[in-house]
C-alpha cells in the first residue's frame, strides 16, 4: 500500500483528464509519465529541496552522531532507503509515486513529537509538469498519425 503519493497541480490533473479519452494506449503514456516523475523525486534529494525552499539543515547533534557512525550529511539519505523505494502504480487512467514506508509521513509532513522539520521531497516541479503534458501531446499526435 503506498502511504504518500505525488499529485500534480490541478491544471496538471484537468489537462491528464481532458487528454486521456483520446490516448490509443493510455497505460504507455502513464508509464513514461511516472518515470518522469521519479526522475524528478530524485532530483529532489540530489538538490535536497522541496516546492518552495531547500529542506532545513541537519542538527549538529545529528551531523555529530553521523560522523561517529561513519555515514555523510546527505539530508534523507542516511541509508538510502527513502531515496530509492517511491514506486510507480500504472493504470489505464493514470499514475501514482509513492512509497509504503513508515516514515515517510512524517518527513514530507514534518513531525512535532519527533521534532522533525517538514523537508517535502514528493512533488512535481514545473519542469515536470510540462515533460507530463509534452508527453501527453506527443502521444496524441502519434495516436492521430496512426489513424491517417
Amino acid at each position: 500500500m503506498i502511504d504518500y503519493k505525488l499529485e500534480g497541480s490541478p491544471q496538471l490533473k484537468e489537462f491528464v483528464l481532458s487528454m486521456t479519452k483520446y490516448l490509443k494506449n493510455p497505460k504507455i503514456t502513464f508509464k513514461k509519465c511516472s518515470l518522469i516523475m521519479l526522475k524528478d523525486i530524485d532530483k529532489h534529494f540530489k538538490n535536497e529541496e522541496g516546492p518552495d525552499r531547500k529542506w532545513p539543515d541537519l542538527k549538529p547533534l545529528t551531523i555529530l552522531r553521523r560522523r561517529k557512525e561513519g555515514k555523510g550529511y546527505k539530508i534523507l539519505q542516511d541509508t538510502g532507503t527513502l531515496k530509492n523505494l517511491p514506486s510507480p502504480i500504472i493504470s489505464k487512467t493514470g499514475a501514482e509515486v509513492g512509497t509504503n514506508i513508515v516514515y515517510a509521513r512524517a518527513h514530507q509532513e514534518g513531525y512535532k513529537p519527533r521534532n522533525l522539520p517538514q523537508r517535502t521531497f514528493i512533488w512535481l516541479s514545473d519542469e515536470a509538469e510540462r515533460n507530463i503534458m509534452d508527453i501527453f501531446i506527443l502521444d496524441l499526435r502519434h495516436a492521430g498519425d496512426n489513424r491517417q
